[in-house]
């Protein structure tokens, strides 16, 4: 297996920040750290703010689908696989924009699930700047960053295993709010009948 460096496998670019800008253009959906869930899936309710976007203004900060949404503050550094799903967005400057450069050597996905490896997670956290009251990770302590680059057959069997262990821990919080409701049903359907 080889080992290869952030930079060597794909771009990095910065999202953009919010700015009150008359420029004339079409709102998007502005992707923001709070939209995102642990598990580095922008949340089904959907994205809360807009931004207003000029035709040709800032395009880099629109992730394209296979790129990946790395946070580059805070106390976790999440990574978003920007599925073909999702809807266009914009991403905020809280956000890299990682776009790996040869899909057959690294499948972005398994970039993405190996970024939120809880080891990875520490790693990350070792090179997370302080000097400020953010946390923050700067782009030059990502760039050689190193990646273990399984054969392209282990990549899928590890974005696999991933997408199973989502699947059943949702049905498992289903089941779980299924049971919470059930149970303050059963509270408030027995206190209103003792009344």
């Amino acid at each position: 297996m080889d080992t290869l460096q952030l930079n060597q496998i794909s771009t990095i670019h910065f999202g953009i920040p919010r700015t009150e800008s008359l420029d004339i253009g079409y709102d998007l959906p502005y992707l923001q750290l709070t939209d995102v869930d642990t598990f580095g899936r922008i949340n089904p309710d959907g994205i809360k703010s807009t931004i207003t976007l000029a035709e040709q203004e800032n395009q880099q900060a629109v992730p394209k689908p296979g790129d990946i949404l790395l946070f580059s503050k805070g106390i976790r550094n999440i990574a978003v696989f920007y599925h073909h799903q999702y809807p266009k967005i914009v991403v905020s400057s809280s956000f890299y924009i990682l776009r790996v450069k040869d899909e057959a050597t690294v499948q972005p996905e398994f970039l993405a699930c190996y970024l939120n490896l809880p080891a990875t997670q520490k790693l990350l956290q070792n090179r997370v700047g302080l000097a400020s009251t953010v946390p923050t990770l700067n782009k030059k302590d990502l760039l050689d960053f190193p990646i273990p680059v399984p054969p392209f057959a282990v990549q899928q069997q590890l974005i696999d295993l991933h997408n199973a262990f989502l699947g059943i821990y949702d049905i498992s919080q289903q089941q779980l709010n299924l049971q919470q409701e059930l149970l303050y049903q059963c509270f408030s359907t027995t206190l209103q009948t003792h009344r």
